[in-house]
């Protein structure tokens, strides 16, 4: 036989194994969502990445299985590092061939399709007058004429101008699952506001598959809080949503696909996944940020490992206070921020477990706090050679507690800084910090420590440290014996 004949039936052979592993990922997968919806442990996701992995003797196997409302599996991608098996768009697991087979694995796919299939609207009719504040229920939610829900635990409402409907899930104490349609028009009245709906709901399970939120503009603290461990909102239509702030905050949702989210038109994404327990949030590469002016505690304490921002358009975002502030991110690739019209940065990476952070794409001209900028960061290399700090005013806390060895604060200009309390204070490891003369405390005010717990510092003239001289006194160019310091000359 020939050689390029055996080379091709062992690729086949190969082949017909590796699907054999497909069809068996489909029938585990089938067989743990029927035991989780059994359970009330509602899935509608399988993923390799996380704790719904599936039980099997391949450990090496890539997938992610996405079921549908109705327990159905709509997409599923299988790899086993070499090949992919895709199905989705209606294909069968029936009719898969290993002619259907394409080389690579799951490192750029994941189990969604890019097209919102937004569900037929559902009209509703009221009979009372059409007035602000006129209440409608429907099943389980309420509906208020020119009303929003608003910032509570409990069912509330604000007034809002625009023509139409908000809503928001009435018992939200209520374990129960959660099945009622939802109206799209009210009297031909669009629902324009979906803010806090199921805030703070004890709800297990929650059924979107109605929702056609076409014309929804408000999604502020839509799932805050919410105890529901399961959303598909792959069914969403955010073309014309503006305001999606504290949107998932808290929630205890594991997994979050955004892929088909269309972020065009949101200017506020402010604490959007803050505290978030999702371990995964997929589609953040797509997301148009264009227009977002609030990135305030966006990923704050969220639960992530991998956060992908490298395609965010920044260049409106004004706040980025607390932005990755003790979230649970490894690494960040920030080399595509715009930063040129943020104005506050405080505590914007404070806490976070990264090795490296390469901000020398940051243009920080306009930013006036930095106020525990890298409090408690873990990195051990900082770039921050292009921060123009000419207009900041406090500095407290921005280096407490890190790690790095060695800071090079060359191009920092403070003479607008006025408060510098804490500045390197507990910095075990700091031994080095240079600067240029355009490093002065001359508007500095109060005798609060900069210095406190930093015992390794060493000046450029052989300056050590000393616990009873940690105020700004020592924030200078060592010059030895008569001028000491505990700073190098960059």
């Amino acid at each position: 036989i020939a050689l390029p004949n055996v080379i091709n039936m062992y690729n086949k052979a190969q082949k017909e194994t590796f699907l054999t592993e497909v069809n068996l990922v489909y029938k585990e997968s089938e067989k743990k969502y029927a035991i989780s919806n059994a359970s009330y442990d509602y899935i509608n996701l399988i993923s390799s990445k996380d704790n719904t992995k599936l039980d099997l003797s391949n450990d090496n196997l890539q997938y992610c299985v996405l079921f549908n409302n109705d327990g159905d599996i709509v997409n599923m991608k299988v790899s086993n590092g070499k090949w992919v098996a895709n199905l989705e768009n209606g294909k069968k697991i029936e009719d898969l061939t290993i002619d259907d087979l394409i080389e690579g694995n799951l490192d750029e796919h994941n189990c969604s399709s890019n097209e919102v299939n937004s569900p037929e609207p559902i009209y509703c009719t009221f009979d009372g007058e059409l007035k602000q504040g006129a209440e409608y229920v429907n099943g389980q939610y309420t509906y208020r004429y020119m009303q929003a829900g608003k910032y509570s635990s409990e069912l509330a409402w604000q007034n809002i101008t625009k023509d139409g409907w908000g809503v928001q899930l009435t018992d939200r104490t209520s374990t129960d699952h959660v099945t009622s349609k939802v109206c799209t028009y009210i009297n031909n009245k669009p629902v324009v506001s979906m803010s806090y709906m199921f805030g703070w709901s004890k709800t297990k399970a929650i059924d979107l598959a109605s929702f056609n939120t076409s014309n929804v503009t408000d999604m502020a603290g839509m799932f805050e809080s919410s105890q529901v461990t399961t959303l598909d909102v792959s069914n969403f239509d955010t073309s014309n949503v503006t305001d999606m702030n504290f949107m998932f905050k808290n929630s205890k949702a594991k997994y979050l696909d955004l892929s088909n989210f269309d972020t065009s038109n949101v200017t506020n994404m402010g604490n959007m996944f803050s505290e978030s327990q999702a371990t995964i949030i997929d589609g953040l590469k797509n997301f148009n940020t264009s227009k977002v002016h609030n990135m305030e505690s966006m990923f704050q304490n969220a639960q992530a490992t991998t956060l992908d921002v490298s395609s965010f358009d920044t260049s409106k975002v004004t706040n980025m206070l607390w932005m990755f502030a003790d979230s649970k991110v490894t690494t960040l690739d920030l080399s595509n921020f715009d930063t040129s019209s943020v104005w506050n940065m405080r505590q914007m990476f404070a806490g976070i477990d990264v090795d490296k952070l390469d901000l020398s794409s940051f243009n920080t001209s306009k930013v006036q706090n930095m106020e525990g900028m890298f409090a408690g960061v873990k990195a051990t290399t900082l770039d921050l050679s292009s921060f123009d700090t000419s207009k900041v005013t406090d500095m407290s806390s921005m280096f407490y507690h890190i790690q790095t060895t060695t800071l090079d604060l060359g191009s920092f200009d403070t003479s607008n800084v006025s408060n510098m309390g804490w500045m390197f204070q507990n910095a075990d490891n700091l031994e080095t910090i240079y600067v240029s003369n355009k490093f002065v405390t001359k508007n500095v005010t109060g005798d609060i420590p900069m210095f406190k717990n930093s015992p390794k510092l060493v000046g450029g003239a052989g300056t050590v440290y000393d616990s009873t001289k940690v105020d700004k006194t020592y924030a200078r160019i060592d010059g030895g014996t008569s001028s000491p310091g505990y700073f190098t000359k960059k």
